[in-house]
C-alpha cells in the first residue's frame, strides 16, 4: 500500500515483522539481547498505532520485551490462567477480556517484559510506535515438522522396514507392540544420529 489515509485517525494499528532483518538502525535495538543465542531470538516487530489502536487482548507463547519508541501507550497484563481463545488471524491468538494485574502507561524509553502465556493488550493514547523483541520458543509439533523437512530435503532415512519372521496375530488389522516398537526405533535412530541433528 502507499497510503493509510482511508483508515482514519483513530483505532487502527500497522504491524511490521522482522524489521531487524532489513533496517540496520532498528536492528541496533537487539544489541542488549545478544547474550542470548541466535536460535532463541525470533525478530523485532514494529507497531505503529493511532489513538485507540491495538490488536485487542491476546496471548504469546514466548517471551516478549515491548519497548516504547514514540508516543504513549497503555498496557494491561492479566494472570496466566486458562482462557477462552479465538484465532481471527493465524498469527494472533486472541482471548476474552481479562482482569489486569499490571495496568501501566508506557512513555518513550520504557520497557515492559511479558512472560509466555500471560494475556495482554495495549492501545495507543496518541500516535505511538512500539518495538517488540520476540523470542523463539518452538513446540514439539514445529520441531518434528522442521526435522522432517530436513530429512526429506536431504533424502535421508532410506532404510525400509523389514520383518522376515512376521509374528501371528488374532486379527489381521492388529499392529503388535513389538512392531510399533520397531517402527518407533526406526524414527528415533534417525533423530539420534548426532551429525544429522546438529546439522539441522
Amino acid at each position: 500500500f502507499e497510503s493509510y489515509d482511508h483508515l482514519g485517525e483513530t483505532n487502527w494499528s500497522l504491524l511490521v515483522q522482522a524489521v531487524n532483518h532489513w533496517h540496520e538502525p532498528t536492528a541496533a535495538l537487539m544489541r542488549p539481547f545478544r547474550e542470548l543465542p541466535d536460535w532463541r531470538i525470533d525478530d523485532l516487530m514494529i507497531s505503529f498505532s493511532v489513538p485507540g489502536g491495538g490488536v485487542g487482548p491476546h496471548l504469546d507463547q514466548y517471551d516478549v520485551f515491548i519497548i516504547q519508541g514514540t508516543g504513549r501507550r497503555r498496557w494491561r497484563v492479566g494472570e496466566k490462567l486458562q482462557m477462552k481463545q479465538h484465532c481471527p488471524h493465524p498469527d494472533l491468538l486472541q482471548v476474552d477480556p481479562f482482569e489486569a494485574i499490571i495496568d501501566e502507561e508506557l512513555e518513550p524509553g520504557d520497557i515492559l517484559y511479558i512472560p509466555p502465556g500471560f494475556p495482554h493488550e495495549g492501545y495507543a493514547l496518541e500516535n505511538a510506535m512500539n518495538y517488540s523483541v520476540g523470542f523463539r520458543a518452538p513446540n514439539t509439533r514445529e520441531l518434528i515438522s522442521g526435522f522432517a523437512d530436513y530429512v526429506l530435503q536431504r533424502e535421508l532415512g532410506g532404510n525400509y522396514y523389514s520383518d522376515p519372521d512376521v509374528p501371528p496375530r488374532a486379527h489381521p488389522a492388529d499392529v503388535l507392540p513389538q512392531e510399533m516398537d520397531k517402527l518407533r526405533e526406526m524414527m528415533l535412530e534417525l533423530i539420534n544420529q548426532p551429525e544429522h541433528f546438529k546439522q539441522w
